[in-house]
């Protein structure tokens, strides 16, 4: 299968080509980076477009800004787009389609025009710890030696926490790049390689601070000039970096304090103030840190709430709590990993959504 996605990509011309990678994600950043690498190893020059899609997209509505595009070739980079499977068979219609997604399957899409690349399809290693970023690289290196962007892939395996399962690769990469191994965890958020990560992460503030940070990855050979900000949107990721750390760091201390706890099932439920975009992050490291808990983290937004699910400990599926939480509202929708999961609903139905998710989660918890 990795085989057929190269033969996919081999027939791609970047002028004709879009990534839509996920939006706010750094494993979608660097899958998204090293797909443009590929391209411009390849072929001199970069795919036509990057466009972001994210938990507070309508779908229809992308749909129809995508069908506008003057490409042949539309490849989906660690997004959970076969929940969509009629409007993927409508761009399908239009455009030769690759999905390289490693999110819980909703739908097998292979078909006419449609290659859909999942670990589930092709590798004993479970889907959430084959990230989008390895996925990404491995299909490229099947075409061209890929090994200047491994540095990228490992940033995408410590961005969704599947370091461990990679430890060689890593080795491996450390050798080629051995400024990036240091830390306390050098396959974890605690590294070198983790502070890359919370740099690119801090493109989240904006998409075009996002696709910036696409082509600067892109034109960067050593990892090791991001660190040490030698241009100016790594100077401005640093800035922004450090403002949400602040805050992340906030939260850290005083979750407790500013939750919402549910001592039956150890549900914490937290809103996120800051306009920074951090809600990720925080429920990630209060996870990890206290993996007896499942944390629901949301953000209010003008007309919705997005939230981000994490349960560290396996006692919930969040990818099929994040899916019966939202089911039965209207634009709701919601998926991702076992231990992660994004979700989101219109903001007129919070209040009924907080107080039926206690019981779902104690109805789902092992």
């Amino acid at each position: 299968m990795l085989q057929q996605a190269a033969d996919f990509l081999k027939q791609c011309n970047p002028e004709e080509t879009a990534v839509v990678y996920h939006k706010g994600c750094g494993d979608g950043i660097c899958a998204a980076a090293i797909l443009g690498k590929f391209f411009q190893k390849t072929r001199q020059a970069i795919p036509r477009k990057f466009l972001s899609l994210g938990y507070d997209a309508h779908m229809e509505d992308f749909a129809k800004k995508l069908l506008l595009l003057n490409v042949k070739n539309l490849v989906f980079a660690d997004l959970s787009i076969d929940k969509y499977s009629e409007l993927l068979e409508k761009l399908a219609k239009k455009f030769r389609i690759l999905i390289l997604d490693h999110h819980t399957v909703i739908n097998n899409m292979n078909g006419k025009n449609i290659l859909h690349v999942h670990a589930q399809f092709f590798s004993k290693i479970p889907g959430a710890r084959y990230c989008g970023a390895k996925l990404a690289y491995d299909v490229c290196s099947r075409i061209i030696d890929m090994s200047d962007a491994r540095w990228l892939a490992i940033a995408g395996m410590v961005s969704d926490v599947c370091g461990e399962t990679w430890r060689e690769f890593f080795d491996e990469t450390y050798k080629q790049f051995p400024y990036l191994k240091g830390g306390d965890d050098i396959y974890g958020f605690h590294s070198t390689a983790g502070q890359l990560v919370s740099l690119l992460n801090a493109s989240k503030v904006g998409v075009a601070k996002e696709i910036r940070t696409i082509k600067l990855c892109i034109n960067t050979e050593n990892p090791k000039d991001i660190l040490e900000l030698k241009s100016e949107i790594a100077k401005e990721l640093n800035y922004w970096r450090s403002k949400m750390d602040k805050e992340i760091e906030n939260y850290a201390q005083n979750w407790k304090n500013l939750s919402e706890i549910f001592p039956k099932t150890n549900l914490v439920m937290l809103e996120i103030k800051t306009k920074l975009p951090i809600a990720s992050a925080v429920s990630t490291g209060l996870s990890l840190g206290n993996p007896e808990y499942i944390f629901c983290i949301y953000k209010k937004k003008p007309l919705q709430v997005i939230f981000s699910l994490r349960s560290q400990n396996d006692r919930i599926n969040c990818h099929e709590l994040a899916i019966e939480a939202t089911k039965n509202f209207e634009d709701g929708t919601g998926g991702g990993h076992p231990r992660a999961a994004g979700a989101r609903i219109l903001k007129k139905d919070f209040e009924l959504f907080k107080e039926q998710l206690p019981r779902l989660v104690e109805r789902m918890a092992k």
